[in-house]
């Protein structure tokens, strides 16, 4: 490569491997219309390893090739406050990044990278779907200097904006801010929502899998776990207990995969500050070192689920522009923080919003939620599912029916109970959950649009739902009253009036 960036630049020869993983990734994702006119192929042909064997060559070559002309095909260089990329094999790509739109810029060093010196330089822009580049296989000292050279431009036009003297910053100026050690990431691992990531990747596989061998399944099911359900016992309590044990089984491995997915994606975490940003680096086998300009920060969340409260952790979220590709959005941007006690939570919120208030009054919402929720999801539809049975002299089912019905109402209250909002200082604050919870404070000035909407039975009530927009995400507060409502719009009005920091 050569030391000039204004030249045009390879990537590395090893950003083959990246290629290579990134379109696998690519085709796991539509594994569906992927993979399954090759299961087609493999089951319709009566000599079904020769097929799999050529399927696996064919497939392993076409990405292999495909690897190898992207690499042949990309080409960076800078010019001036800009980046411009020529990538594409059939479809040509010249692609422009200014300096100026650049909004999330990390480094990743996958281990396959590290012996060479090479890493990965991300680069996203305000208006772009996802990665607007991914410059894999470049030295780790060229993606110091771009990273180094875009956010010293993004400080000195801030600091021309606000009026401000830019001043330097280096890696001698950041301060720790907050260390996850392996029970910090256990912690995470089980207080968060991957665990319920399992049943989403592999459901469908097991579905898929199970429906293309069904031979199969009914062989396995009848060698082992017959046998398994017979051990525990005959009749219905070897069913039960053999039932019991399937569930704690998945149950176990829900968990196993998310702690280990937080392991991989956080291990050796340590987040700094650096005057006006942070910084953190984490990961496993890839190491990511990402940083993030605290200005940008949209909405400081905290949230945990029922096991997280149990063991008194916090799981941190701060959203960030949510950026969109020709009106289509994309993935919300978040920078974790895991596994935090309750204790550190006012020292990191003071990181992020130095103005916020330290508490800010919550109100309830109207416990008419409770009768509009409870009757329109669970009462109505039960008394069909009921009087459907009843027709079929079902009693038994109809009775069941009902029961569940009523046994839902405390999770109704429980879930009205849960929701809090509330405004002051220039802050608002909102509050949802179940067994868990999610608290979200943001800047009222950071509000990009609000909405009031009323339905037929909230008007005889005087009632409404409040929509905030904001650029990290949306904040529905339901079922409060229109003078509520209209207090909480006054107060977003008059921040946005008396607030002209810039923050995006």
């Amino acid at each position: 490569m050569n030391n000039s960036l204004t030249d045009w630049q390879r990537l590395s020869l090893f950003s083959v491997i990246f290629f290579i993983g990134k379109t696998l990734i690519s085709l796991f994702k539509q594994a569906l219309s992927t993979f399954a006119p090759m299961l087609l192929i493999v089951l319709a042909s009566n000599k079904k390893l020769t097929v799999i064997l050529l399927l696996i060559a064919g497939l392993s070559l076409l990405i292999i090739g495909n690897a190898i002309l992207q690499f042949w095909f990309f080409k960076f260089r800078r010019e001036g406050e800009k980046i411009l990329i020529n990538d594409g094999i059939f479809k040509k790509n010249h692609r422009v990044i200014n300096f100026d739109r650049v909004q999330n810029i990390n480094i990743l060093t996958p281990i396959y990278f590290r012996p060479f010196g090479l890493v990965i330089l991300k680069i996203e822009t305000a208006g772009s779907k996802g990665n607007e580049a991914d410059l894999s296989g470049i030295p780790a000292a060229t993606a110091a200097t771009l990273r180094t050279e875009i956010l010293q431009h993004q400080q000195s036009v801030s600091a021309q904006s606000s009026g401000y003297s830019a001043t330097d910053t280096s890696e001698d100026d950041s301060k720790l801010v907050v260390s996850a050690s392996l029970k910090d990431l256990v912690a995470y691992g089980i207080s968060s929502n991957g665990v319920f990531f399992f049943l989403a990747i592999f459901g469908p596989l097991l579905g898929l899998f199970f429906t293309s061998f069904e031979g199969s399944t009914r062989t396995f099911i009848r060698q082992f776990i017959v046998p398994a359900f017979e051990f525990l016992g005959d009749g219905s309590s070897g069913k039960v207990g053999g039932i019991l044990l399937l569930v704690s089984f998945v149950i176990l491995l829900m968990f196993l995969f998310s702690i280990l997915g937080a392991i991989y994606r956080y291990y050796g975490y340590k987040l700094s500050s650096q005057q006006t940003s942070l910084k953190r680096h984490s990961g496993l086998l890839t190491r990511f070192e990402e940083s993030l300009k605290i200005i940008k920060v949209q909405t400081f969340v905290t949230q945990s689920n029922f096991i997280g409260r149990w063991i008194h952790r916090q799981n941190i979220i701060l959203g960030q522009v949510a950026s969109s590709h020709l009106g289509q959005p994309s993935k919300r941007n978040t920078f974790i923080i895991p596994a935090r006690k309750q204790s550190q939570i006012p020292e990191l919120r003071k990181l992020v919003f130095a103005n916020a208030p330290d508490e800010i009054p919550e109100h309830a919402i109207d416990r008419r939620y409770v009768l509009k929720t409870w009757l329109i999801w669970f009462v109505f539809p039960m008394m069909l599912v009921a009087a459907n049975y009843l027709t079929q002299q079902s009693y038994q089912a109809a009775g069941i029916a009902v029961l569940f019905s009523l046994a839902m109402l405390p999770l109704v209250i429980r879930r009205w109970h849960m929701y809090r909002f509330g405004h002051a200082q220039n802050y608002g604050a909102f509050q949802s959950g179940l067994f868990g919870f999610k608290r979200t404070l943001f800047p009222l000035y950071k509000v990009q649009r609000t909405e009031i909407r009323q339905s037929p039975l909230q008007r005889r009530r005087n009632l409404v739902t409040l929509r905030i927009s904001l650029a990290a995400g949306e904040v529905v507060i339901p079922y409060i009253s229109m003078q509520q409502a209209n207090q909480y719009l006054e107060s977003i009005q008059n921040a946005i009036k008396t607030n002209r920091a810039p923050w995006f």
